[in-house]
């Protein structure tokens, strides 16, 4: 299986996406968008806490320590779309029932007490497609458009990423290129590769959100207080193998440290 996230099985393909972002410190620094993070959960399940579903990231945060101590807590919820050379969108997700299974899905998370709920989508253009192409094709635009003034009607949050593969990346001296992956810088100072087309309101926490989040920042502590992760670059998932929680560094290969197995290629 080819490892090129244009390329990868489908049925992964999420999932494989969202565990590259924490292997590029620029998109993993964009997504704490200023504060300070803590911890990251990929894919935790509510089952932990009697629930059903899961979260597909988990942001633990904290403000700059002149304005908050508190832990702030964001979930998002991940959807990607490949772009192809020519600039055709694949997997858009457009439709009027798709539109609504996403919004149940950003409601679901606020049901479940979650005090900042966005929707982060992630757009995986051909090789190629920059160097052809001086904007994403209209239609995905107007896709964009249309998820915003959705999520804005209902106070939830969105985000952008577009990214690029470049077959010539690993011997480029061009920042925006990472590993395999070229990334649409937008403005700002640093400059970002997060198009923030909407932050969220926050609000309090409820159960049982702050229920699963107590067990995971206990869970953390104690990962730590063993030697097996530090804060600022640990990632919480569970090994659906193994059923148990397991902490990662964002340089780990991604594999279970119990069982070793491969877990992009884990189906919940």
């Amino acid at each position: 299986m080819s490892d090129i996230l244009y390329k990868f099985e489908s049925q992964f393909r999420e999932k494989r996406i969202l565990w590259r972002v924490f292997e590029l410190a620029p998109l993993r620094y964009s997504l704490a968008r200023g504060r300070i993070f803590r911890w990251f959960g990929i894919n935790i399940p509510f089952s932990l806490v009697g629930g059903e579903g899961d979260i597909d990231l988990l942001m633990a945060l904290r403000d700059l320590p002149v304005r908050n101590f508190a832990n702030i807590y964001e979930t998002l919820e991940l959807k990607t779309t490949l772009i192809s050379r020519d600039g055709r969108a694949i997997s858009l997700k457009r439709s009027a029932s798709k539109a609504k299974q996403l919004i149940g899905q950003l409601k679901k998370y606020r049901e479940w007490g979650s005090p900042s709920v966005s929707l982060l989508e992630i757009y995986v253009c051909q090789h190629g497609f920059f160097e052809h192409h001086q904007s994403l094709p209209r239609e995905v635009l107007a896709a964009m458009d249309d998820k915003l003034a959705s999520v804005a009607e209902r106070e939830f949050g969105y985000f952008v990423v577009v990214l690029q593969h470049n077959q010539n990346a690993e011997r480029s001296g061009d920042l925006s290129d990472y590993f395999g992956l070229r990334a649409l810088i937008t403005g700002g100072n640093p400059p970002t590769p997060m198009i923030q087309r909407l932050a969220p309101p926050a609000t309090e926490p409820r159960a049982p959100f702050t229920v699963l989040t107590t067990l995971l920042e206990k869970f953390v502590e104690q990962q730590i207080e063993a030697g097996r992760t530090k804060l600022g670059s640990c990632i919480v998932t569970l090994c659906t193998r193994c059923r148990k929680l397991i902490v990662l560094d964002h340089r780990n290969d991604y594999r279970c440290g119990q069982c070793g197995d491969a877990l992009v290629m884990q189906t919940t």
